[in-house]
Parts: C-alpha cells; structure tokens; sequence
C-alpha cells in the first residue's frame, strides 16, 4: 500500500479539525472476503465515510461539504492554521490533527437505534449496512460475550436492522425497474441537462454504492467527450438511456446478492436462495452464489468467509 496526503476535515457543528488518510495504490493481496461484502485488505484499506467529532461528539458524514481540502498543502494549510516558518512547524501543526476513527459498534447503536444522525434516505441505508456488517464482525470475532445492552436485545436490534434494510433495498428495487423502462426516459424529455442530471443522479445514488456512481458518471461523461470530439454530438439523455441500464443490471445483480445475505443472516434460508437464482452475471458471483448455497443447505445463518477464484490470464 502507498498512502497519500491526509484530507483535511472539518465537523459541520463545532469546527474541529480532523484528518483522514488517502490511498494513492493498494492491493487485495492477503485480502479476507465475507458474505456480506465486507472485506479485510491490510494493503487496501477501507476509508471511514462516516464519524464522530473528538470535540463535540456530533455524528457526521465525511463528504465534499466537510472534506476542506483534497490535498493537505503548505498554503492550503496555514489559511486553517496559521503561519510557519519552515516546512518542519508546518509538518508539527499537520501532526497535531487527529485522525478521523470508524465508528464503534455503540456509535451504531446511537446513531441508528436512537436518531443522532440528521442524513437522508442514502446515507441512513449506508449507515444500516455498516452496522449490520460490524455486528457481524464482532460475532465473528468472539466479541459478542460483551453485550453493552444486553444479549437478547441485542439479537433482537440485530434482526430489526436486517429488516430495515430489506425494506429500503425493496424500495431501491422499484427504482432499478423504473431506470429500466423507456417511460422512465420520456418522462425527462425538455429538462435542461443540470436538471436531468440531478433527478437521475438522486435516482442512481440509491442504487448504487459509491464507487460504482462515480464509475458510471465518469463513463457517461467520456461518451459525452468521445461524442463532442468525432463531432457526433449526441445529447445527454441518448447517452444516459443507453448506458444506464447495463450499469442498472451489474448494481441489481449486487442488492440482489446483499440482500440474500441479509435474509440468511435472520434465518430466512428459502428467501435467500430465491433472490440467487436472480442473479444474471452467475459467472461474476459464482464463488459467493455457491458458498451461500452450501451455507443455506446447512442451515447456517452466520457470515462465512469467501474464497475468491481470481479470473485467470
């Protein structure tokens, strides 16, 4: 792994600095993949979107309004800090800013169970995913001998939000259907493309996980550019109800192995099988459609660990 230079945050409430790692190239080497899609890479590590103010212990989320800068420069630096007078005061200053930290699994529990998260319908769905995710991790790791609220409740907090997300990637599911059909596209004829952007884009977020939106943008942009370049201009919803749907197939092909998992992890092993066998790309998702398979078969609802056949050549 090569890291880069820490992003500068800023809490929305108080104004605290934090700062959060950056990435330049990693790998998956070593890497452990879990049914439900979590994975533990020491050379790709996962990057907090969520966390909790040091100062005020506001919950907050990590994104272009609270990210001050993408790269932690010397002048970008001394406007948050002050001035220096050499490089190695300014390295001392950076130093002094903490880090951001993932949120605990009693973090969760707060902000989920008891509300002290203002986010929309996207960010609450993410967070109810990382939640589930981290409880697994903490059965997995033994960790479920220390109940902070006790261990009934805490299957039954469990359950519930495994339900909770099978109820929101429902909803996901009509808009999947919606992106799929020409209605859907001639409802936006005569928008201005800002316009037609941003409706498609409060659509897309819902779908898919964040690398993926920006994937897909950054495909859709390089027709445009490709288009404009040939003198072939072609406008902005051709281009969009072209492509959308196969980028609307891979991320169906995702919820629908997300929530198989979500219905074995609550018992729900019929269920579970049923939502693999809609799955198209089996080839893609062949390692973890078998190894669910086998664990519904035996009646094994605890995450189990993936053993991925890397594609050859």
């Amino acid at each position: 792994m090569r890291p880069g230079t820490p992003d500068i945050i800023k809490c929305p409430s108080c104004g605290a600095y934090q700062k959060r790692g950056t990435i330049q190239s990693g790998n998956t080497f070593g890497a452990e993949f879990y049914s439900d899609g979590s994975m533990v890479a020491p050379m790709l590590p996962e990057l907090p979107d969520f966390t909790k103010c040091p100062e005020c212990s506001v919950f907050y989320k990590i994104d272009a309004q609270t990210i001050l800068s993408g790269n932690a420069s010397m002048g970008f630096a001394r406007l948050l800090l002050g001035d220096f007078e050499n490089t190695a005061d300014y390295l001392d200053a950076l130093r002094k800013i903490p880090f951001v930290e993932r949120l605990s699994f009693d973090d969760y529990i707060q902000v989920i169970n008891i509300g002290l998260f203002n986010g929309d319908d996207n960010d609450i769905l993410a967070l109810r995913i990382l939640f589930w995710r981290a409880s697994n991790e903490r059965i997995r790791k033994g960790r479920n001998q220390n109940y902070p609220i006790g261990e009934d409740i805490e299957k039954i907090v469990y359950e519930e939000n495994c339900r909770k997300i099978l109820m929101l990637m429902q909803e996901n599911s009509y808009i999947e259907k919606s992106l799929m059909r020409d209605d859907y596209y001639y409802s936006l004829k005569g928008l201005p493309d800002i316009s037609l952007l941003e409706k498609h884009s409060k659509l897309l977020e819902r779908i898919m996980q964040p690398k993926k939106f920006e994937q897909y943008f950054s495909t859709i942009l390089s027709a445009l550019k490709m288009a404009n370049s040939r003198g072939d201009e072609k406008p902005l919803l051709d281009v969009l109800k072209e492509m959308t749907p196969k980028a609307v197939k891979e991320s169906r092909d995702e919820n629908c192995l997300l929530c198989a998992e979500l219905c074995r992890n609550i018992g729900e092993f019929d269920k579970c099988k049923s939502l693999l066998e809609e799955i198209e790309q089996t080839d893609k998702y062949a390692d973890y459609i078998s190894s669910i398979t086998f664990a519904c078969d035996e009646r094994n609802s605890n995450t189990i660990s993936i053993t991925r056949n890397e594609p050859k050549g």
